[in-house]
């Protein structure tokens, strides 16, 4: 048997398993979604090999060129027909070994294939599919939300309030956008209804010609179409406006010519139309970036020239029209993006005026003690990280913006996770007690497409 017909053989054996390997691998970081991709990585080894052997070949001096061809040529009838047999045995094993690893994952992806809808294991509920192009996200605080372009929410995470799936598995339709007030969600729909959800799993209606909605852990606050923006919840704070004011079930007057609302852990930033920045609520720590007031400040004026804002836990960020990040508040978990003082208690980090976190920037956003910005599609994270959240790949608080993907278009944070939109695809990362992630298991210290979009 020629050296070339031995190394044939070796080849398509080999390339074989290369293929099974490769794409099992595959297989399995798409969580079993996919399994034909492996039967056609198995093929395409020899089958391109068999392919380039009866390609059409030129003779020179009397020689076959195409050395493939003639190798196989070269093999004995029963060599030949050895290999075939080979070859449909190893296709054979192969695809067993994909059925066998693929029907108990598909029987548990079935189990859990399911949006906020139908409550398994105490309220916890999962999804592996999204059916539409993702174009914002939003991580509640034990729960996902995704909107598509075609309107549709889906949601998974901790189901409070037995919110029930459609056909699809979307929540609801013609949505623009939701905010999670604790148990309860704000939906709003393309008519600039904004809806709400009930303990009976259904919606009511909460507030017409909404253009614009956030929620802080206890109190939430909207932006009608004239620009006006009104309130309601705890105001224990002065988060509603007003130092001293009382809570409010019911949506009051604050403001108008409003651009942008953030809710914070408590406090509230308000982004004018002409680019003023107006803040609310306790600044104790100095999240309103105000020197000399401390508890409860009345709505008041506290920058100009901003883009965009953004309201941690006990911090602000704000962008400025130049692209310039800066922060104030808090910073005993890195969350201004200011190097820890070593010297400092973590709850004497504290810094009253904004001060620089970063140029160059698109967006911004907060979550609990972390933030984050985008610039031109690069994702930045920095400040608390126990669970990950920051999806730097370890648990460590981090002050220095970092870098952790690109082509991203959005971007949400909690407390403990993080939801992005990357090249129409949905990354999580951080804790997934309660299945915010989308799939059930430990917390992801880095970005992962676990939950799979469908166009």
């Amino acid at each position: 048997m020629p050296v070339i017909s031995v190394v044939i053989t070796v080849y398509i054996v080999t390339v074989c398993m290369v293929f099974f390997t490769f794409f099992t691998a595959k297989i399995a970081e798409m969580k079993l979604r996919r399994p034909s991709w492996g039967i056609l990585g198995a093929l395409l080894g020899p089958v391109g090999l068999l392919a380039v052997s009866y390609l059409p070949s030129r003779r020179k001096d009397g020689k076959e060129t195409n050395l493939i061809r003639s190798g196989i040529r070269a093999l004995p009838s029963i060599s030949r027909k050895a290999l075939v047999v080979l070859g449909i045995l190893l296709l054979l094993v192969l695809v067993a070994v994909q059925l066998i690893t693929y029907i108990p994952k598909w029987q548990e992806n079935r189990q859990y294939e399911k949006s906020i809808g139908s409550a398994v294991t105490e309220g916890l509920t999962y999804t592996s599919t999204v059916k539409g192009k993702p174009i914002e996200v939003v991580a509640g605080a034990d729960s996902t939300f995704v909107v598509t372009d075609d309107g549709d929410l889906y949601g998974w995470g901790y189901n409070h309030l037995n919110l029930q799936q459609q056909d699809k598995g979307e929540l609801m339709g013609e949505v623009v956008s939701v905010a999670q007030l604790g148990r309860d969600v704000y939906v709003l729909k393309k008519d600039n209804k904004l809806y709400k959800s009930g303990q009976d799993g259904q919606w009511t209606e909460f507030a017409a010609n909404v253009t614009k909605v956030d929620c802080g852990p206890d109190y939430g606050a909207l932006i009608k179409s004239n620009g006006d923006v009104y309130v309601w919840g705890s105001n224990a704070y002065g988060q509603l406006g007003s130092a001293g004011g009382a809570a409010s079930e019911e949506p009051l007057w604050l403001c108008s010519t409003a651009a942008d609302i953030a809710c914070g852990g408590r406090h509230l930033l308000v982004l004018k139309q002409n680019g003023d920045v107006f803040a609310c609520g306790d600044n104790t720590v100095g999240a309103l970036g105000l020197t000399g007031e401390t508890g409860a400040v009345s709505l008041r004026q506290i920058a100009a020239d901003c883009k965009a804002i953004a309201a941690g836990t006990d911090f602000s960020l704000i962008l400025t029209k130049s692209g310039t990040v800066k922060s104030c508040g808090a910073n005993g978990c890195g969350q201004l993006g200011r190097t820890l003082d070593e010297e400092k208690e973590e709850t004497e980090e504290i810094y009253l005026t904004f001060s620089e976190v970063a140029t160059d920037a698109d967006a911004i956003g907060a979550g609990g003690k972390s933030g984050w910005y985008l610039s031109e599609g690069k994702l930045y994270t920095w400040g608390q990280n126990h669970c990950g959240q920051l999806g730097q790949g370890g648990t460590k608080n981090t002050a220095a913006p970092t870098e952790i993907m690109d082509k991203v278009t959005a971007v949400s944070a909690s407390a403990d996770h993080l939801v992005i939109i990357s090249s129409d695809k949905l990354y999580v990362c951080g804790d997934n007690s309660y299945g915010q992630l989308g799939k059930p298991g430990d917390a992801h210290l880095t970005p992962k497409d676990v939950v799979a979009v469908r166009g």
